[in-house]
């Protein structure tokens, strides 16, 4: 078996999947910070055993008998995109902010966020003083270093939420996309014949008394 060739066309599909309008899926990930290169690798290997599952099942399922379970999953799965869709771009605008602020001049990278219930006691209060309790953390990162404004490990939990939100985001669109597919597109499973079955011509039936030759 050449495994190369037997991955080949799944792979392509993942690709194009990622590529397609304009790199869509593949923009959106978690900025450099999170490590969005592992990211979008994790959630492609997710969403090639997906492709392998759905298109394993397709061949084993006559597609006139299962159509309609493959659409209604494919339906569910577009269902769930969406508040998934709203949660990670809830999620990335929370924990995602650009350095140097906007105000200050060009944003030249992207960095993360804590967690708000994670500022240290010293940063709560300059906020409280000298910002009058709102504040952005672009501008206390002007003012203090990262490990300063959040307690250890807060943006390590950031990151984390980012990415399953990310991966499942990724995961029930392809999904749906999959599974729609293969009620559009499948086709019938087919049917083997025992080796010793004997042959007829199509529409016509063993003579009475005469025996089929093997």
């Amino acid at each position: 078996m050449d495994l190369k060739k037997l991955l080949a066309p799944f792979i392509g599909a993942v690709v194009f999947l990622f590529s397609a309008f304009g790199g869509f899926l593949t923009n959106i990930a978690p900025p450099e910070q999170v490590n969005s290169k592992y990211a979008v690798g994790l959630s492609s290997f997710c969403v090639l055993i997906i492709l392998l599952l759905t298109s394993a099942m397709g061949r084993a399922l006559p597609i006139e008998k299962y159509r309609r379970r493959w659409v209604r999953v494919g339906v569910l799965c577009f269902v769930l995109v969406l508040p998934t869709a709203l949660l990670y771009s809830w999620t990335f605008n929370h924990f995602v902010y650009d350095f140097p602020p906007r105000s200050e001049g060009i944003p030249i990278v992207q960095h993360i966020a804590g967690l708000e219930s994670d500022l240290t006691e010293e940063t709560k209060s300059y906020i409280k003083n000298k910002l009058n309790g709102s504040y952005s953390p672009g501008i206390l990162e002007l003012n203090f270093p990262a490990e300063r404004i959040w307690i250890s490990g807060s943006i390590s939990k950031a990151k984390i939420i980012l990415l399953i939100n990310y991966t499942v985001l990724i995961l029930t669109l392809s999904s749906s996309i999959f599974c729609l597919l293969e009620a559009s597109l499948g086709t019938k499973a087919k049917i083997k014949t025992p080796n010793n079955a004997p042959h007829l011509p199509p529409n016509q039936d063993t003579p009475k008394g005469k025996k089929t030759k093997n």
